[in-house]
């Protein structure tokens, strides 16, 4: 969308003079929606006045056209990352697809983060992961995102092609490099995975989630001390910014500091971030899986669910 193209504040100033000279526009009003729910992901705006909005210009979209998938789609991912509820998410992500069968971001978001992260339903995942790639192989968050499914799913193979795929489209997403470094590391490729989670570094302004996959990618090739350099880099960094405790316990996994990393993960599941559940089924957190303390974890994200 738009919003994904030019800075999310411009984009949202852009649709708000939409509506002031159409009010019907429903469809702007779900794309300030997405912007304020990506702001809000990146700890560019205050959380919940980001949240509230966003869910009230949905209301009001769906108001005028119920049958607006891409509305149902972004109220989805507003349920899953935002209220941590999984079945409502779910419920709208379908909803969205019985409308417009064709919304592959939307499809893939769904196997993902509903029925992978969600449910730990990750062949079904990998299935609408593919049907959403093949439905549109050109655009490069589709396949970074079905690479991350197929991946969790142990697809390996196709989870490299589905990576490779997605930088080729851009060499400068995010996602992608970020997707490709994660997807090499896990096959026990970390050396090849380096030069891509270094792009994703500098492109990203040094992002905690980048970071976090740098400093696993470094300690699975045998480098600890740059591991810890990034790790310590990370916690210093939480005295000015928001944390994002998923990345800061992939870190410390990663350095061994597995006190800490069960702290994260707490924060994690407390916090509903949406990337909590790569803890449950990354290779990168596999020592902490291996710890008896895991099953107080598991126990914990299903009350938050």
């Amino acid at each position: 969308m738009l919003a994904r193209r030019i800075g999310l504040d411009q984009a949202i100033s852009l649709f708000e003079r939409v509506i002031e000279l159409d009010p019907s526009h429903a469809r702007a009003r779900v794309a300030i929606a997405d912007a304020l729910r990506l702001l809000a992901n990146f700890h560019r705006t205050p959380k919940q006045s980001a949240v509230e909005r966003a869910k009230s210009e949905i209301e009001a979209a769906l108001a005028i056209d119920p049958e607006l998938a891409e509305a149902h789609a972004v109220l989805a991912v507003i349920r899953v990352a935002f209220d941590g509820d999984v079945d409502a998410s779910i419920v709208q992500w379908e909803r969205a697809l019985a409308i417009n069968p064709s919304l592959s971001e939307a499809r893939v978001m769904y196997a993902l983060y509903g029925l992978g992260f969600g449910r730990g339903e990750f062949e079904r995942a990998a299935g609408e992961a593919l049907r959403a790639q093949h439905d549109d192989p050109r655009s490069t968050i589709v396949a970074a995102l079905a690479a991350q499914a197929l991946l969790f799913s142990g697809r390996f193979d196709e989870a490299l092609d589905a990576a490779r795929r997605s930088v080729e489209l851009d060499p400068h997403a995010l996602t992608g490099l970020a997707t490709l470094a994660m997807v090499l590391t896990s096959v026990g490729d970390a050396e090849s995975a380096m030069p891509y989670a270094n792009r994703a570094i500098d492109l990203s302004s040094r992002s905690p989630l980048m970071m976090g996959i740098v400093a696993w990618a470094e300690s699975a090739r045998g480098n600890m001390r740059r591991a810890d350099a990034y790790f310590r880099e990370m916690v210093a960094r939480v005295e000015l910014d928001p944390p994002e405790f998923s990345a800061l316990a992939m870190a410390a996994v990663a350095t061994g500091r597995i006190d800490e990393a069960f702290e994260y993960a707490r924060c994690s599941i407390e916090a509903r971030e949406l990337l909590a559940g790569t803890m449950f089924f990354g290779r990168a957190f596999e020592a902490l899986r291996e710890d008896p303390r895991f099953d107080d974890l598991r126990a914990m994200r299903r009350t938050r669910n």
